[in-house]
């Protein structure tokens, strides 16, 4: 279902991008985004994805009214998830159609390890990822997990390094992360990062030091900007 679009005729009007959503019922959402993705990235557009998710057992051919129920109703047990889109606007002001990696980017994690070791940086934790840290690591007082762990940056929170920047976290052993399930958004969600991602260049960089960039799994655009919007790096 198409609604409120307005075609745009001249360029002051391209920078007010027309209001676009989608309404799609499925259940499979990221692979309904992967095929309206073309549709959604006109030149001049802006808009959202949204999702409701149902249970099978009421999202049925007989009934399918009811897989539409408004969010308030409880029984509907709805599950809504609002995919953000990318900026239009490019750092030089042009207005841009669509991303360079708009056809996605491959990465597989090889395990190497080297990103969590090398040349000293920061990995920034807040308040949540801590506590999921301290209780990865077995430590019942928080407090005392920061005294060990964490260090302060200005107004910001980072992990420690030993002295050569590898993670306090990370076991050289066998070199994987000691908590890896808990780790911090910051590494869940590389190599996508904003830094990473503003042009082609600083992509091909990003591969020639992370061995399983422009490997492996093609990651779609919306998988890319989904990560990419977690945290501004």
């Amino acid at each position: 279902e198409r609604i409120g679009n307005q075609d745009k005729s001249t360029a002051s009007d391209l920078l007010r991008p027309s209001r676009i959503h989608l309404k799609l019922k499925t259940r499979e959402p990221l692979a309904a985004v992967d095929q309206a993705r073309n549709w959604l990235l006109e030149p001049g557009k802006q808009g959202s994805l949204r999702f409701r998710q149902t249970p099978a057992n009421i999202a049925n051919d007989q009934n399918t009214a009811n897989a539409a129920r408004p969010s308030h109703d409880p029984s509907a047990s709805l599950v809504e998830t609002r995919v953000p889109l990318w900026p239009r606007i490019s750092r030089n002001g042009i207005l841009s159609e669509k991303p360079w990696y708009h056809e996605g980017l491959n990465f597989t994690c090889s395990g190497c390890g080297d990103c969590c070791t090398g040349a000293p940086g920061y990995v920034w934790v807040n308040q949540e990822e801590i506590n999921k840290l301290a209780e990865a690591v077995g430590i019942e007082d928080v407090d005392e997990f920061e005294k060990l762990y964490v260090r302060k940056v200005g107004i910001r929170r980072s992990l420690k390094e030993f002295p050569n920047g590898d993670c306090l976290l990370f076991d050289t052993d066998t070199r994987k992360c000691s908590v890896y399930e808990a780790r911090p958004r910051q590494c869940r969600t590389w190599p996508f990062w904003d830094s990473n991602l503003r042009t082609p260049e600083d992509w091909k960089e990003t591969c020639r030091v992370c061995k399983g960039s422009g490997e492996g799994k093609l990651h779609s655009l919306v998988e890319i900007e989904t990560q990419r919007r977690v945290m501004k790096i």
